[in-house]
């Protein structure tokens, strides 16, 4: 997993200048839009809000990412899948760790902003909650993005689909929101959200040096619902791949 994880890095920032500064402007750039249309404009109630912004964005950006690029997963790497005996499964691994990576490069930044902006704690706690965190979200992907990967060698339709699904979520998912904000009427559609569960345990960690135990177990819930699940339809679909691609 680890040449593939290599080759991942080395093929997205082939030939650009910024490299992993991308990962860094893209939720910089929303947030500070963000800011300017809700806080700035619309004065929504939350202190710092800017950091509270990129403590949604930080972890979203590696859902979104991830997912968004799980359908071509096996697609792209066609001739590996067609030609070379190996856990296939790893390639959407190292792609979800990828981005983990990423995400993780982040949190310097996030805690630099916080320090600076005086919004956020910077905790011992992260040292240990950092970590349960990042098991239980990479699960999480990992799972889900197994199971697009392997139904979108047969159902190509699904990477559009995904797009669309991804832009939905994010709106009823609480990243530029807290979930307390949600009306008691819609409270159930952020309930039935998996990513609701990762966003809120990690601001409770960024922000406020916490764990939110509750939502980390539900997540924990998913992250096996969704592994077994993406697993199951993985070994299902996986011998039909090559004739498939």
């Amino acid at each position: 997993m680890l040449a593939l994880t290599i080759k991942e890095i080395k093929v997205r920032y082939k030939r650009t200048v910024l490299g992993y500064g991308w990962s860094l402007l893209n939720p910089l750039a929303f947030a500070v839009t963000y800011w300017i249309a809700f806080k700035a404009i619309l004065n929504v109630k939350i202190e710092g809000y800017f950091i509270f912004l990129l403590a949604g964005l930080f972890p979203w950006q590696w859902i979104n990412n991830s997912l968004q690029l799980a359908p071509r997963a096996f697609i792209n790497n066609a001739s590996l899948v067609k030609k070379i005996a190996f856990p296939r499964y790893l390639i959407v691994a190292s792609s979800v760790v990828t981005e983990g990576l990423h995400f993780l490069l982040c949190l310097p930044v996030l805690a630099a902003l916080a320090l600076l902006f005086g919004r956020g704690t910077v905790s011992v706690s992260w040292l240990w909650g950092a970590p349960i965190l990042l098991v239980v979200h990479g699960l999480v992907i990992y799972g889900m993005a197994l199971a697009v990967a392997s139904c979108s060698v047969f159902f190509r339709d699904l990477e559009r689909l995904i797009g669309l699904g991804m832009t939905v979520l994010f709106y009823v998912t609480p990243v530029i929101y807290e979930r307390q904000m949600v009306p008691p009427l819609f409270q159930p559609l952020i309930a039935l959200n998996p990513f609701t569960y990762l966003i809120v345990a990690w601001r409770a960690l960024l922000l406020d040096g916490t764990m939110d135990w509750q939502a980390v177990g539900v997540a924990a819930l998913i992250a096996i619902v969704a592994v077994v699940a993406g697993q199951a339809i993985f070994n299902r679909l996986q011998w039909k791949f090559a004739e498939a691609l």
